[in-house]
């Protein structure tokens, strides 16, 4: 899970054992702070930042296209 804002994420996965397998995902500025918000509330989209743009899963992404 990643926070609203969260801008860098990067998970890795290893399998350890035969059966078992591990994930650990870094994620960046940090989260899981007591009292706050996982999700900021409103509409898809509606705080992209300049530069931003809604893509076709309702999530802000940087605009690269020149």
């Amino acid at each position: 899970m990643a926070w609203a804002t969260t801008k860098y994420l990067g998970c890795a996965v290893s399998q350890n054992c035969a059966d078992m397998w591990y994930a650990v995902c870094h994620y960046s500025p940090g989260g899981n702070i007591v009292n706050r918000r996982v999700y900021e509330i409103g509409n898809p989209c509606s705080n992209c930042p300049v530069g931003y743009f809604c893509d076709s899963t309702l999530l802000c992404e940087a605009n690269t296209r020149f």
